[in-house]
């Protein structure tokens, strides 16, 4: 029976991802992070110069559609949009916590005037769907809600009704 959970054994090892002992009030999931150092740089750096990178799109023909109608609604409102921002330069968070978000991505992020951010929008695509999308924009949608952000969702077939999306949550 333990060699059927003997290879899960070594993958939660190998990667990291062990529970951690530590019984604080908030449970630690994963093992702490070390500091990264000089020498993993170096060594990151000798990998990346072996590599092979070519720039592409930022955002895919429908992401773009949707895109400009969130410039037009924020630009009538004196607001801003940015696309494919990590959570971890518009939330702040305790090192535990934000190791959580820090590597995710929104699709859109809206500030207002003064770059604040005031609201995330995920556009729900048709490429969007894999075997962890649902926790993962849970996560997004739980840190943007605990930071009284906006956390909007535009389905596909909805891109037409964008202003209105967005008026329910601005005007509400």
């Amino acid at each position: 029976m333990m060699t059927k959970f003997l290879p899960i054994l070594i993958i939660l090892f190998l990667t990291g991802c062990s529970p951690s002992q530590n019984s604080t009030s908030q449970t630690n999931l994963l093992t702490p992070l070390q500091p990264p150092t000089p020498e993993r740089y170096q060594q990151e750096l000798a990998v990346v110069k072996r590599g092979s990178f070519k720039k592409k799109r930022l955002l895919n023909r429908s992401e773009e559609d949707v895109y400009w109608k969130l410039v037009n609604y924020c630009k009538e409102r004196n607001m801003k949009v940015f696309a494919q921002v990590s959570l971890g330069e518009i939330l702040s968070a305790d090192s535990e916590n934000y190791r959580y978000i820090n590597s995710k991505r929104v699709d859109f992020c809206i500030t207002n005037s003064n770059l604040m951010p005031v609201a995330v929008v995920e556009y729900q695509g048709s490429g969007h769907t894999n075997s962890t999308s649902e926790e993962r924009d849970a996560i997004k949608r739980e840190a943007t809600e605990i930071a009284k952000m906006f956390y909007i969702e535009i389905h596909v077939g909805s891109e037409n009704n964008i202003n209105d999306i967005l008026n329910s949550h601005f005007n509400s």
